[in-house]
């Protein structure tokens, strides 16, 4: 468990998965007809959403996460995060556009996965592909990330080279879609 594999790396048969190898787990799959796209405003034209800026959640590398909820549009009253790039990063107007490219570069791989039904089970992962938002104005005016929150978020990988290997099912996938994303991009992308 734990080791990336591709499409010509995995067999349909279901030899990916937990320490039997028989792609079995307890998890729900999602159903064929949804998006693989997550986008903050679920195909609204505009939304607006409140950020808790006092209320720090996370903090990764380069980006700080604060909770937030949606004020208008299809997610009116749902929860969502804003994401800010930490103070020691040299934050340019650019670094936000290039992570919602790279994110909508990850779902049309993630897409291109889940059409070829690599993993077993009928397994379809989703991406939150963020939009770009602002809040206040004048030199207290904030650049975020906004995208929908997601409940029991887990993180599978990391730039780094971590990976995690829990011997679960969904780890195992998880590798998968990282190396098939190396694998059919040529090398030249890594989700």
């Amino acid at each position: 468990a734990g080791y990336g594999r591709c499409k010509t790396c995995v067999s349909k048969a279901g030899n990916v998965g937990g320490s039997t190898g028989d792609g079995r787990g307890s998890f729900t799959t999602v159903l064929d007809n949804t998006t693989s796209r997550y986008a903050a405003s679920a195909g609204d034209g505009q939304v607006s959403a409140r950020v808790y800026q006092n209320q720090l959640y996370s903090t990764g590398a380069f980006k700080e996460v604060y909770k937030g909820q949606y004020t208008s549009g299809s997610r009116h009253g749902e929860e969502c995060v804003f994401k800010k790039f930490r103070p020691h990063v040299a934050s340019k107007a650019d670094f936000f556009s290039k992570d919602v490219k790279a994110a909508v570069k990850a779902a049309e791989l993630i897409d291109r996965f889940n059409k070829e039904r690599i993993a077993p089970r009928n397994i379809k992962i989703r991406i939150n592909v963020p939009e770009v938002t602002s809040t206040g104005s004048g030199s207290s005016r904030t650049t975020w990330l906004l995208e929908p929150f997601v409940h029991n978020w887990t993180k599978f990988n990391s730039n780094t080279g971590w990976y995690r290997n829990d011997d679960s099912y969904v780890d195992d996938v998880m590798q998968a879609l990282s190396h098939y994303s190396y694998h059919t991009s040529g090398g030249n992308f890594l989700v």
